[in-house]
């Protein structure tokens, strides 16, 4: 099938992707409103997650570059997303009473 007709081997992968996206994000959705500790993080995460996926099923038919872009730009922001929680933490650990500093852990 790939073969012979390759666009519509192309919608389906990107209907898999885009029910991917959906699935992981209302999970994470769920996760999030359940467990206090993240609940802002997961929340967040879960939207831009249910957008991309919504975004991917409601035009199946676009081609592979624009799928691309599309998967690109959610990765980057989650990964912004992440570095931000990284720095956060950070700031947690300094504030800790008798932690090492942070350039003692380098």
């Amino acid at each position: 099938m790939l073969i012979k007709k390759p666009f519509d081997t192309l919608v389906v992968f990107t209907l898999i992707v885009g029910v991917w996206f959906v699935v992981a994000g209302i999970v994470r959705f769920v996760v999030g409103l359940a467990s206090p500790e993240g609940r802002g993080g997961n929340v967040v995460t879960a939207i831009l997650d249910l957008i991309a996926g919504i975004v991917i099923l409601s035009w199946p038919d676009l081609g592979l570059s624009t799928l691309a872009v599309i998967i690109g730009i959610v990765l980057i922001l989650r990964g912004l997303f992440f570095i931000f929680a990284g720095w956060q933490l950070q700031k947690l650990t300094d504030d800790l009473p008798g932690s090492p500093p942070a350039d003692a852990l380098l």
